[in-house]
């Protein structure tokens, strides 16, 4: 036997023990072909046997040795990337993903036809059968599927450990996806807007009033009596409001919460009871009006009351008004900035809360200028977000009901704009990816077919398309991972994110699942 065969049998035996160490690789590669499932490890399955029968006919297996071998280093730093990330793939359930990986699976079905049409042709034009065995692996090997079946999962979990961090919590890879495509923010304004501590601030009792005009009422309960009352009435609430006035009435006088009896509480409109055998009536100026006169001088002071964002409570004894309690809550600190920054996003900010529309409207103005819907009742968020579906926009409501498919750090705005700049970025990021691998492969697979061969006579060895296809899969995996690194607070980039409500344009949908976010308590 001469050298040139001991040296073929030597390169095939370690071609062979190649392919034996690194047998994941055909075992799942092939195993995902045959079940019409295809992975990642597919092409670089066929890739190599397609080089290892190359190698037959050159009597040469050096360089599927090196091929296999290259794929086998790919393949350890990938795994051991998702490893360090903790990242197990397969519980990513967002709607993309699983589209991209169909998407992917279908790739890997086009690439194995176009190699086989290369090396048809290569053959129809008189090639060796050598030559057209070196074009079909190497568009087998170049084609880089990483993009579609690892990075978009890889943005994802990086998404969640970086909400995480950040103290946000989503249900599930699904919201992140879904809180992406949002234009509307519906939320309350107590604990989101202001600090949901508000405090009394004025007592105007009827008593107050000038004597011109008002005669009959000398005989209205003094201030203390007022305040007396609506702390008894008040302290049967667990509104906010409610709690405020009952607190500022404990500081001021004393008496018993059981001194009422036949209480009942209107939703949204306020309370009733009798003490000392009287009605006592407290809520807005709509119930109030239709049990008592309101003078003058009473609603030219609730509405200077609600200029300021104080929010005036009526109170009447039988048929006559006592007076009204003022109560303020201050508004956050970064409000503002949080609302601007939803807004650079093309998310559009609306504040629900029971308060009369001037108050509403002072505090929304004082935020940063958010649009209103005033005077709800609770639990009529849910209608109001399916009006604004009904619209055509993708509603989102806000609430504190428990419900854990998003949480917050509470009372925080702009931790809500974080979460909303996350979730568009993620999507952003693997909108670009999916662009990164057409461009790649539009490029590359014609290269690889021996399209620079034929022009300009540029020959380019399967051997380093395989190194190009390693290096642009560590790429698009790093770049995914990285990804969790970011400032999520950064706002910078905001206004790029306008775009990011890609699919509405493409796609019609007449209505959404509203999705409910909840304050961390």
């Amino acid at each position: 036997m001469d050298k040139n065969a001991v040296a073929v049998v030597l390169q095939m035996l370690l071609c062979i023990a190649v392919l034996i160490l690194n047998r994941k690789i055909f075992i799942s590669g092939f195993k995902g072909l045959l079940d019409r499932v295809p992975n990642r490890y597919s092409l670089m399955a066929l890739g190599s046997v397609a080089s290892f029968i190359q190698g037959i006919f050159l009597r040469s297996f050096l360089k599927t040795a090196i091929i296999i071998t290259l794929f086998a280093i790919f393949n350890l730093i990938i795994d051991y990337l998702i490893r360090e990330y903790d990242g197990d793939l397969l519980k990513v359930n967002a709607p993309i993903v699983l589209s991209y990986k169909k998407q992917a699976e279908c790739f890997v079905f086009i690439v194995i036809g176009i190699s086989v049409i290369t090396f048809m042709i290569w053959m129809i034009a008189g090639a060796q059968i050598g030559t057209a065995l070196d074009k079909a692996c190497s568009v087998l090997i170049c084609a880089c599927p990483t993009a579609l079946f690892i990075s978009a999962s890889l943005y994802f979990k990086s998404a969640r450990k970086l909400s995480e961090k950040n103290e946000i919590l989503f249900k599930d890879d699904a919201i992140i996806e879904n809180a992406a495509d949002a234009d509307i923010l519906l939320f309350d304004k107590t604990g989101i807007i202001t600090k949901g501590e508000p405090v009394v601030t004025e007592v105007f009792s009827s008593d107050s009033l000038t004597k011109s005009g008002y005669s009959a009422l000398k005989a209205n309960p003094s201030e203390d009596e007022l305040i007396r009352l609506a702390g008894i009435m008040e302290s049967h609430s667990k509104h906010p409001i409610a709690k405020a006035v009952t607190e500022y009435a404990y500081n001021r006088c004393e008496f018993e919460s059981n001194e009422v009896s036949g209480f009942i509480k209107f939703e949204g409109k306020g309370l009733e009871g009798k003490i000392d055998g009287n009605i006592i009536r407290c809520g807005s100026h709509d119930f109030i009006s239709n049990h008592a006169i309101i003078p003058a001088e009473i609603e030219e002071r609730a509405q200077m009351f609600s200029s300021l964002g104080k929010t005036p409570i009526y109170y009447s004894k039988d048929n006559k008004l006592l007076g009204i309690i003022a109560v303020s809550d201050n508004i956050k600190e970064n409000t503002q900035k949080g609302v601007i920054e939803l807004k650079n996003m093309g998310i559009n900010p609306v504040m629900l809360t029971g308060d009369n529309e001037k108050t509403a409207k002072t505090i929304a103005e004082q935020a940063g200028g958010l649009e209103v819907v005033s005077g709800i009742i609770a639990g009529e968020e849910r209608k109001i977000a399916d009006d604004y579906m009904e619209k055509g926009s993708c509603a989102i409501v806000l609430n504190d009901n428990n419900d854990d498919e998003l949480i917050i750090p509470e009372g925080s705005a702009s931790m809500l704009a974080a979460a909303f700049r996350l979730s568009k970025n993620t999507l952003l990021n693997i909108r670009h990816s999916f662009l990164w691998f057409l461009i790649y492969n539009i490029i590359m697979i014609p290269i690889a077919a021996g399209c620079l061969e034929v022009i300009f006579g540029i020959l380019i060895s399967p051997l380093l398309f395989a190194i190009i296809m390693c290096f642009s899969s560590v790429l698009f995996t790093a770049h995914a991972l990285t990804t969790g690194e970011k400032d999520i607070t950064d706002s910078s980039k905001d206004k790029k994110l306008q775009s990011i409500n890609w699919r509405r344009k493409w796609k019609k949908r007449s209505r959404l699942n509203t999705l409910t976010i909840s304050l961390k308590s």
